[in-house]
């Protein structure tokens, strides 16, 4: 099987932080925000729009490259082709409407976020940054006016921008900020007024809320464990994470102020691979659009794959099953 390089140094700062957050999955128009060609596209007709599809990394190819296939696991598609080892296509994530997808790349130089049509073409760059400046994790708000992602120079921070890559806005600036204390994984909640993050400010990872309104910014997670990939249901009632509290990386979930957390999946073994580094690019849930399952990701036996449940845990089945490294599942909304 092919390894991942999980060296920092031979890493970029991307490679580290790809959060495999959630897609979005409320519909709404998003034309008249994205870049001109785009915008076009999007205002033609479309006959047949797939439902029920996943996005997600996958090695199976030879490097990281962005796939889809249908929740069933039939339909497999590769939607993107770099053909470099380490410099592929990362942290897909869906346009409010199901037919763009937001994605980290470094075919332009250096890691920036770029946008694409869901079938691969048209791929145009968001962000205009210096190559020195990496950036990645992109998120859509749910109202599709805002894309949230993570940059890095000095030290990483939350950023969000209008959809067309303009008006970038620092939202989190913490002292501490530094590659072994970072502030990461941005996800919007479903009126996008505010975004879930992970910060280790406190010592360790643990989840935040913050409003956008006043920054005002509230913990939601307090334990001795690893919290990371946060994601908030549709109705904005539940968050799904992956903690590692019990001893192996596992899916849980909790009530949106916090309480209550209940863990939902009992992993056979605790591979060295679940470095936190590691954790950040490989981990990730996503919630169905009707908010009934969600997809996630098991690594065991030497791969990873995506794996598909009920929200509260049950009938829980493989999608993928392959010798390579499937991760940061993304449901595409409807």
């Amino acid at each position: 099987m092919k390894k991942r390089t999980n060296d920092i140094a031979g890493l970029p700062f991307s490679g580290v932080l790809l959060a495999c957050g959630i897609g979005v999955f409320m519909i709404h128009p998003v034309q008249a925000i994205l870049p001109t060609d785009l915008a076009q596209e999007a205002n033609a007709p479309s006959s047949s729009v797939p439902t029920d599809q996943i996005a997600f990394v996958s090695t199976r190819s030879g490097n990281d490259e962005i796939w889809v296939i249908d929740e069933e696991g039939s339909n497999l598609k590769q939607v993107t082709f770099t053909g470099r080892t380490w410099q592929g296509e990362y942290a897909p994530d869906w346009s409010p409407d199901g037919q763009h997808i937001a994605f980290t790349t470094y075919r332009f130089g250096g890691w920036k976020i770029a946008v694409m049509r869901a079938d691969g073409s048209n791929i145009s760059r968001l962000t205009q940054n210096p190559v020195s400046v990496y950036e990645d994790s992109p998120r859509w708000s749910f109202d599709g006016s805002k894309i949230a992602f993570v940059k890095y120079r000095v030290k990483p921070g939350i950023y969000i921008m209008d959809a067309d890559g303009t008006n970038q806005q620092r939202l989190t600036d913490n002292s501490k900020d530094r590659y072994q204390e970072m502030t990461a994984q941005p996800f919007w909640v479903p009126d996008s007024s505010g975004l879930l993050y992970v910060s280790k400010e406190v010592g360790n990872y643990e989840i935040f809320r913050m409003d956008l309104d006043d920054l005002h910014r509230e913990r939601l997670t307090n334990d001795a464990g690893t919290d990371l990939a946060p994601t908030m249901s549709p109705n904005g009632k539940e968050i799904t994470f992956y903690s590692n509290r019990a001893g192996t990386f596992e899916v849980y979930v909790m009530q949106a102020d916090g309480t209550n957390a209940k863990r939902l999946t009992f992993s056979e073994e605790n591979p060295r691979e679940y470095r936190v580094q590691e954790t950040f690019l490989k981990l990730g849930i996503s919630w169905s659009p009707d908010g009934r399952r969600l997809a996630y990701v098991v690594y065991q036996n030497g791969q990873s794959d995506i794996y598909v449940m009920d929200a509260n845990g049950e009938n829980q089945r493989r999608l993928t099953d392959n010798t390579a490294l499937d991760s940061a599942p993304q449901w595409r909304p409807r």
